[in-house]
């Protein structure tokens, strides 16, 4: 925000701020949660191995998991008669070497809603020239024939988490929670502007606003995004 006011594309005012922006309660109270109240560090200070060292391209391991919302949740359309539908869950795939992330809504908890979630993502994935060759989940809906059998037939490795050690799977974990934050920041947000319309029924739009704004906006040491480097093709680089 500041380097446009610098530029002159926002008003000159915003420069008595001093660089310091201001707190944005919408943002306090929805990115608020509960503090970890111990940490284990890594063995001699160095990254934690949850991604391991033997991946660097895109799609080598994908790590998925599902979220579940006790409030019922519009289902996105486009056009047509207004559904009676409604989506409860939600499955999400992160790419270990990217970060990318891929939210794919349900209606249901099914084996089926959550296969059809893996071919949504393959499909996203075939037209970037990336194919997934490994997916680490909890057990649960990923441990089903169904998906044992669509994963065999398109030669893809599944790893599982132990029993009782959801850790293992923490890096989709901790980007659900990063979905989570983002999507009720901005439904606080938008509530607080347009009360009369803006409700939490919402909550899926809200959360596939949160994977774009993860994917496009978090941009690296290297200037890259998660959706630049999600990719089987080199891609340019942004400048700032």
């Amino acid at each position: 925000m500041f380097r446009p006011v610098k530029l002159g594309f926002l008003p000159a005012k915003f420069k008595k701020l001093n660089n310091e922006a201001p707190p944005c309660v919408s943002c306090l109270f929805g990115q608020a949660h509960r503090k970890p109240w111990r940490f284990k560090k890594p063995k001699h200070g160095l990254v934690t191995a949850l991604r391991g060292d033997r991946i660097t391209k895109p799609g080598e391991t994908v790590g998925v998991n599902q979220l579940i919302s006790a409030q019922p949740g519009l289902v996105p359309q486009e056009k047509g008669i207004m559904t009676r539908a409604r989506i409860c869950a939600a499955t999400v795939s992160v790419d270990y070497v990217t970060g990318y992330i891929h939210v794919g809504l349900m209606r249901d908890q099914s084996g089926d809603s959550t296969l059809q979630c893996k071919h949504e993502f393959e499909h996203l994935c075939a037209t970037r020239d990336v194919s997934v060759k490994h997916y680490h989940a909890d057990n649960g809906r990923f441990a089903e024939r169904s998906w044992m059998d669509d994963a065999k037939e398109s030669s893809q490795r599944v790893t599982f988490c132990g029993v009782g050690a959801h850790h293992q799977n923490g890096i989709t974990e901790n980007a659900i929670k990063q979905l989570t934050l983002v999507s009720r920041t901005l439904l606080l947000h938008a509530q607080n502007h347009w009360p009369e319309y803006i409700t939490t029924m919402l909550w899926p739009f809200a959360l596939k606003a949160a994977q774009d704004r993860l994917n496009q906006l978090n941009i690296n040491l290297e200037g890259k995004t998660p959706d630049i480097q999600f990719s089987g093709v080199a891609t340019r680089t942004l400048r700032l």
